[in-house]
């Protein structure tokens, strides 16, 4: 799914794109009688990316006098963030289950887990030297 929004006020334009992607692949065997073996594994990529751009920009408190917003959300800045971050995690795992003289039900599970996550963040902000005109 990829989610894109923008979002504008008198100076500033920010956009944000999200995607994320998640799956899951199983496999269930039954090698013998009453015993089965599941088998997994799972994936999830999500993806922000925001970049937010400001300028400075014109102002008059009285007629004929032009004053520039050079601070705050006048600042004239280029900004960026992005986070990446990778799921996976396996599982195999086994169960028995058995009924013995129609009223004595056994059943055992036993099996492993593993995940791991990577997580990658950047960010940046840059100042921009434009020259009043």
């Amino acid at each position: 799914m990829i989610l894109v929004q923008f979002l504008n006020t008198v100076n500033t334009r920010m956009r944000i794109l999200i995607t994320f992607f998640n799956t899951t692949f199983e496999a269930v065997m039954t090698p013998v009688k009453n015993v089965t073996v599941t088998a997994n594994y799972s994936f999830a990529q999500h993806e922000y990316t925001a970049m937010n751009r400001s300028a400075n920009y014109p102002y008059s408190r009285v007629p004929g006098e032009v004053l520039w917003k050079t601070d705050g959300y006048g600042l004239n800045t280029l900004y960026e963030r992005s986070n990446h971050d990778w799921f996976h995690s396996y599982n195999i795992y086994g169960n028995y289950t058995n009924t013995f003289a129609d009223v004595h039900h056994v059943s055992a599970t036993a099996g492993v887990n593993y995940e791991t996550k990577f997580l990658k963040t950047s960010k940046y902000n840059v100042m921009i030297y434009c020259p009043k005109i």
